[in-house]
């Protein structure tokens, strides 16, 4: 690349070679500010704000906007992720694999080497960027393009200016309230009160909005905010939480986009337009709800302060909202309601409690249960997920080892004799529901939350039995089998002495023949357990000489399911996080940072049960892994699912690479180091 940046050779007489030695420290806690030696202070690393990707880097007019605002997370070997407080953890600092390689954006972190940043010392408090990806022959660098300076690109290494760059926790550098915390207002005042777990409706007293509620656009894009004509749709049911340690200020968010998304103010210069964004610690999303007459409310943000007023644009549709200068205009008032089934939107109210002497069935917290029914045409049928990728489907199909088959009960809140009902194949994030369209009797499965479809209340009936009713439609109608020949769909029906109706919920163990998901058993916490950092990373080696430089691995085959010893380096598939196994000392959970936490080391249940695999994360007793010291700093590895009789060790096949469990033994091959990496 033809330029020249201008280096004062001074710097180098100023700084001796041992400042390039030290390990630069981050904090993973705090936000940076980056700049440019060759650009100087007024220039930031931000992210261009073009309403569409929102994802390349580029040298903005430092300001105080949430793109300049970066987090650094240590990866181990001294590499780091580079992440935005405006686009969140997810988007990271990546290199766009064009064949070139040399262009930078933010991507979706999947643990990539060009998303590994290593970060060296240079003098006078400079750093230089670099990739594990492209080596440290290739550093960040400002295009000199002879027009705006702004551009980046990954350029050879050389003692250029535009590859010095300066890393400082960031401050604000002028009065811009974007991203800096909150302050506190007076808690004396006579504050709003909501329900923590409430869902509300919100409308406005403008008579050109009657009829009309707060909702979200369902145009895909999750950005956009309106009124619509009111309805039982999840983008109208609202939850004001309060903005932590500011008293009358609220977060808002929505049943139809979730939590991970709170109503914000576009920051573009006019920050009038209202939008979604990443929920953070941000004062765009920081709404203060002041009461006025007649129990309406003003709604106004700590960013723009109470000289901006959320409001209806009058452009004859008066569907779009913006802030707008306070004044007392009708479409400045916004009556917020609780929605309960007393006015007729009935989907996600607080369940009220039930009688607590009753006699109510007990179900362990952490355990799986099959479920399966009384009629004779559903026999050998288990309750079951359909798999054909929806994820919102429930039937009775042949019971077996299946994961849709492992349910797990658990209490619903403050409500005894209610529970929640969810499934190992589809995870905690789905509750079986009931599908809210008037007449309410179709099961699904919905985004688990406070609703009272997913309030299951379990009825004993004689013989062992169940009754499986929800508080949403009451006791008159319960959990049956459609009589359609095929028999192995459900609803929920009358409520009737018809063995449809009768449900048999029996524990999944080592008993029945099912052994993969019962819960571990505490060991006993006297002994002398090893410790491992919760967020290290480990490289977890072999003492046998026959796997001399060779670590831990995944192979990587696209399957995401098999383990192998291969040659050590700074591969993904070989830095392991050691997680304590929740409530039993020295057992640890196993996940890598090439398949991330939701894929756990296990073993195959396949009868014999000694090969080894990855599956989905879970309170399962082949993911719970015992590690026992052994002499010199080794450890043995052996499971709760198979106990101390069979150990971690490698197949003596002559490549020496595959793992599986064989019988414990003083045998090299079951000796493991498990090294930090750093």
């Amino acid at each position: 690349m033809n330029r020249k940046h201008l280096l004062v050779a001074l710097l180098f007489l100023q700084s001796t070679f041992n400042s390039f030695a030290q390990t630069p420290t981050f904090d993973s806690a705090i936000t940076y500010r980056i700049t440019n030696l060759w650009q100087g202070e007024k220039k930031s690393l931000d992210i261009i704000n073009d309403g569409k990707q929102n994802s390349f880097p580029w040298l903005s007019t430092s300001d105080d906007v949430s793109g300049q605002s970066w987090k650094i997370f240590p990866l181990g070997e001294g590499y780091y992720k580079l992440s935005t407080t405006w686009r969140g953890p997810g988007k990271v600092l990546d290199i766009i694999n064009d064949g070139k390689n040399n262009k930078l954006q933010l991507a979706d972190y999947g643990g990539y080497s060009g998303q590994f940043w290593k970060i060296t010392p240079l003098p006078n408090g400079y750093y230089r960027l670099t990739s594990m990806w492209q080596g440290d022959s290739n550093s960040v660098d400002v295009v000199n393009d002879g027009k705006n300076f702004n551009q980046l690109m990954l350029t050879k290494s050389g003692e250029f200016s535009g590859q010095y760059w300066k890393i400082i926790p960031y401050t604000p550098v002028k009065n811009v309230p974007v991203p800096p915390v909150v302050p506190a207002v007076d808690s004396t005042k006579n504050l709003p009160v909501f329900k923590n777990l409430a869902s509300y409706r919100i409308t406005n007293l403008w008579a050109a909005t009657k009829g009309k509620s707060l909702d979200v656009v369902n145009d895909g894009k999750k950005n956009k905010v309106q009124l619509a004509g009111s309805g039982l749709y999840k983008g109208q049911y609202w939850t004001l939480t309060p903005f932590p340690g500011y008293p009358g200020y609220f977060r808002l968010t929505n049943l139809f986009l979730g939590n991970d998304l709170s109503l914000d103010i576009v920051n573009d210069g006019t920050n009038n337009k209202i939008t979604f964004g990443n929920t953070g610690m941000i004062s765009g999303q920081a709404w203060k709800i002041s009461p006025l007459p007649n129990g309406y409310y003003r709604l106004t943000t700590h960013y723009q302060g109470d000289g901006k007023s959320l409001d209806v644009i009058n452009d004859g549709k008066n569907t779009k909202l913006h802030l707008t200068k306070t004044a007392q205009a009708s479409g400045q008032y916004w009556l917020i309601t609780e929605i309960t089934p007393a006015n007729n939107v009935p989907v996600p109210p607080v369940v009220p409690a039930v009688d607590s002497s009753k006699n109510l069935p007990v179900f362990k917290n952490l355990a799986s249960y099959r479920i399966t029914n009384l009629w004779a045409a559903t026999k050998g049928k288990s309750l079951d997920v359909v798999n054909d990728g929806k994820k919102n489907k429930v039937q009775l199909a042949g019971s077996g080892l299946y994961k849709g088959q492992y349910w797990t009960l658990t209490p619903f809140p403050g409500y005894p004799g209610y529970y929640r009902l969810t499934n190992l194949f589809l995870g905690n994030d789905l509750s079986l529901d009931i599908v809210n369209d008037g007449t309410n009797n179709k099961i699904t499965f919905g985004n688990t939350g406070m609703i009272s479809g997913q309030a299951w209340k379990i009825s004993p009936l004689p013989n062992g039995y169940y009754r499986l009713t929800t508080h949403y439609q009451g006791d008159g109608k319960s959990l049956d089998v459609i009589n359609d020949g095929k028999n192995t769909k459900l609803h929920l029906t009358k409520t009737a002495q018809a063995s449809g109706q009768y449900w048999l919920i029996t524990e999944i163990t080592p008993a029945n023949n099912v052994p993969v998901p019962p819960v571990v058993p505490a060991v006993d916490s006297s002994k002398n357990l090893p410790v491992f950092k919760n967020l290290a990373s480990y490289r977890i080696t072999n003492l046998w000489a026959a796997t001399k430089g060779k670590s831990l691995d995944v192979v990587n085959d696209g399957k995401k399911n098999k383990v192998q010893l291969a040659g050590s380096g700074l591969y993904k598939g070989q830095y392991w996080t050691l997680t304590p196994f929740p409530g039993y000392p020295g057992y640890y959970r196993l996940t890598n940072l090439f398949l991330g936490n939701d894929l756990s080391l296990d073993i195959v249940n396949d009868g014999t049960n000694n090969k080894i695999t990855f599956g989905s994360t879970g309170m399962i007793s082949g993911q719970a892994w015992k590690i026992t010291p052994l002499p010199n700093g080794y450890y043995r590895l052996t499971t709760h699912y198979q106990g101390d009789g069979k150990s971690l060790d490698v197949i003596n096949d002559g490549k020496n690479t595959k793992l599986h469990l064989s019988k414990t033994a003083q045998a090299s091959g079951q000796y493991w180091l498990i090294t930090e990496i750093k």
